[in-house]
Order: structure tokens, then C-alpha cells, then sequence
């Protein structure tokens, strides 16, 4: 196994198949986990996460190269292009990626806040429901932190994503992250609201008020209800770049009672499902969202469908029984990150 960095995609230019294939085997783990590509994401959304960050994302493929030549990589100096000029080929196309790993380094100069990390297994080696995790997958994983490690020396998180009811340290990368000496700081319920008919609309209660948002062709919902000198605002978004049948809710309070959180959830839903008819489903991890939904209107079900554990890492990323890494000589090579933050 080989680490070699991938460059930040360009504006205006075709994605590399590297960063394109990322998308791709992300979003295939996803549909696995939940049964479901609701909540798939495109390359698209993956380039404009990165060039909104303003350089502050470190891309790194794990890459098999024990029987395949590296085309390119000689040529490029380890680092593979995120974006393809016009007219020129694309040297990441015959590579067999075995994962990726994200750093998203923190904006700000304090040096307690974390760098936030995602690992990326290729869907290809990824285990199926009930096979445990080979030590292939195991070592691509260690590999892709080991290299986080020898760019970051501060506080990190990292999240996962896993079948509902699954013990988090049963993960398929919780588990080695808790021997990375990660601890699980919170663990989220993703569920969905079936929206085949419109909720139940109802009086605000009394002394409430109720204030909406949202221009026409906009993909996005904001409602405020406030009360009791409190408010609680439920934003339901639809994914921009294809805009289909579902839709993700989170909701921001001040003080907000159970019964003003459960007003704005019922606003929400009601107005997303006259805007958008064809919604049929609304997705939230917001245990508020989660809560409220379930007692916004019984006849309206809850389904689970993953869980999303967060897991913080204090001080310096270290194996608990390697003692080097290895990585390409470029990377090698290259400074360290300040203890800077995103």
C-alpha cells in the first residue's frame, strides 16, 4: 500500500477520477448502511466543500500497488491531480484505491480547537452486514490515520457512520479509531419522517408566533416560532444539486421548550410539503428534530435507519503499537500543519 496526496480540485476544471471515484464509493457505503441513496452526495458537492474551505482540506489516497503500475506518479511527485486540465489525460484513472482520508484543518489560530477527519473505505473492501473486518481494511484504515498523525499533532474528530443499533466500538472504523485512543463523545439516531401526506396543521398555541422563510426556487426552508420568551427555528434543506424526493431538517433553539420546538416542527413540515409535494421523506440526526417529530403527529412513524457516532481525539494521534509510519518521501517531507483550526 502506497499514500499519495491528491491536490485540491481546480474551478472550472473536470475532476480527476480519484476525487470522482471518492464520491462514488462514499455514497455506495452510504446506500449499504441505510438501504437508501437519499443521502448520497455528488462529486459536485464534494468540490465545493473543498474550495469552500479556501485550501484548508488535506486529500490522501490509500492506493494498491502491489500488482499495477502507478502511471503518472513518478511524473507528478507522489501528489495526483484533483482536477484535469482541458486535453489532458488523467494519470489517477488506472489507480485501485483502497481508501481516503479527509483532513479538514480548524480556521482558527487557537490551538485547542481539532481538526475534523474522515476515512473512506472503497466500497470494494468494504465488509458486508455481519462479516467482520478484515485485517486488509484494518491496515488501510491504520495506514490513512497514520499519515493524519504526521500532518496533525493536535486535537482531532472523526465521525462515523453505521447500521442503527450497532455498537459504535463494533464499527468497522469505530473500532480502530477507540484504539487510536478515541473516545466516542456522542452518539446520533439518523431517522426519517415518511411524508406521504401532510402533517396536521394546528393552532399555534397562545402567545406563540410563527415567522417563515423561503423565496421561490430557493431549497430551503426556515421557520421561527418563538413563545414564552424563547424561539425555536427549524431549517429543512433539499440537496441543491439534485433536488429529488428527500430532504434533511435541523433546528436551532433559545430556551425553547418542548411544545415551541414541537410548533416549529409541525410549521416546517407542514410548509415543506405544500412547497415541495413530492417530498416524501425528511431526514434530520437532531435528536430534537427526532423527538419532536415523533410527537408532532402519531399517526406519522419514525423509521431509524443509522447512527452517526462522534469521536474526539485530545492530544497527538498515535498507533497503539507502531512506532513509524511510512508514507511517500514528498509527504514525508512536507512542513507540519500549525496547530491552526477550521
Amino acid at each position: 500500500m502506497r499514500i499519495l496526496e491528491i491536490t485540491q480540485p481546480q474551478p472550472h476544471q473536470p475532476t480527476s477520477e480519484v476525487v470522482t471515484a471518492l464520491a462514488v464509493h462514499s455514497s455506495a457505503i452510504r446506500q449499504q448502511i441505510t438501504g437508501s441513496n437519499d443521502l448520497s452526495f455528488s462529486t459536485q458537492q464534494l468540490t465545493e466543500d473543498m474550495l469552500g474551505a479556501h485550501g484548508r482540506v488535506r486529500l490522501f489516497a490509500c492506493v494498491n500497488d502491489d500488482a499495477q503500475e502507478l502511471e503518472g506518479t513518478q511524473r507528478l511527485g507522489d501528489i495526483l491531480p484533483g482536477s484535469i486540465p482541458a486535453g489532458q489525460e488523467d494519470p489517477t484513472v488506472a489507480l485501485d484505491v483502497l481508501g481516503w482520508a479527509e483532513l479538514h484543518l480548524p480556521a482558527s489560530q487557537d490551538a485547542d480547537q481539532p481538526a475534523w477527519i474522515d476515512i473512506t473505505i472503497s466500497a470494494n473492501i468494504y465488509p458486508m452486514p455481519g462479516d467482520p473486518t478484515s485485517t486488509h481494511v484494518r491496515d488501510v484504515v491504520e495506514t490513512l490515520l497514520d499519515t493524519v498523525g504526521a500532518y496533525w499533532e493536535g486535537p482531532l474528530v472523526a465521525n462515523t457512520f453505521a447500521t442503527p443499533g450497532l455498537a459504535p466500538k463494533r464499527s468497522v472504523i469505530g473500532r480502530i479509531l477507540y484504539d487510536y485512543g478515541f473516545e466516542l463523545e456522542r452518539l446520533d439516531t439518523v431517522a426519517y419522517l415518511p411524508l406521504n401526506t401532510a402533517p396536521r396543521q394546528k393552532p399555534l398555541p397562545a402567545g406563540f408566533a410563527a415567522t417563515h422563510s423561503h423565496a421561490t426556487g430557493d431549497n430551503r426552508i426556515d421557520v421561527t416560532v418563538s413563545g414564552h420568551s424563547s424561539w425555536a427555528r427549524c431549517t429543512i434543506i433539499r440537496p441543491a444539486n439534485a433536488p429529488g424526493t428527500s430532504a434533511l431538517a435541523h433546528i436551532d433553539t433559545f430556551e425553547a421548550s418542548p411544545c415551541v420546538i414541537i410548533a416549529a416542527i409541525r410549521e416546517s413540515l407542514h410548509l415543506a410539503h405544500t412547497t415541495w409535494p413530492e417530498l416524501t421523506r425528511i431526514y434530520s440526526d437532531d435528536a430534537n428534530v427526532i423527538t419532536a417529530m415523533r410527537q408532532t403527529d402519531p399517526s406519522l412513524s419514525i423509521a431509524p435507519i443509522a447512527s452517526r457516532g462522534l469521536w474526539r481525539r485530545p492530544g497527538h494521534l498515535t498507533h497503539p503499537t507502531r512506532t513509524t509510519i511510512a508514507i511517500t518521501p514528498t509527504a514525508a517531507r512536507r512542513e507540519k500543519q500549525p496547530l491552526i483550526a477550521r
